[in-house]
């Protein structure tokens, strides 16, 4: 007699797995107020040599860019000293 392996039977439907805006890779970056404009400006480059696709800078109320980063860049932004904050770039509606 030989031993059948189990079967697990899972009827309910598979649900697709969204995407965290991690694994999507579009944040908005922001730095600190005092940070020199060549700093940001080299950022944005920086981006764009590894891949990444800038959306927009952001200059008159705060100094930044929203952009999808390139794998691994988020880690790499996260320690930059300028770097005020990293948030997930979402859409913002007002009513």
């Amino acid at each position: 007699m030989s031993a059948q392996p189990a079967t697990v039977s899972n009827n309910a439907p598979s649900q697709p797995k969204e995407q965290s805006n991690e694994e999507q890779g579009r944040f908005m970056v922001v730095f600190k107020p005092d940070t020199p404009d060549e700093v940001v400006k080299q950022s944005i480059a920086d981006v764009e040599k590894q891949g990444g696709t800038i959306h927009h800078e952001f200059s008159s109320l705060m100094k930044g860019y929203s952009a999808t980063l390139p794998t691994g860049f988020f880690a790499q932004l996260q320690g930059h000293e300028h770097v005020n904050f990293i948030e997930p770039d979402q859409t913002v509606t007002t009513q």
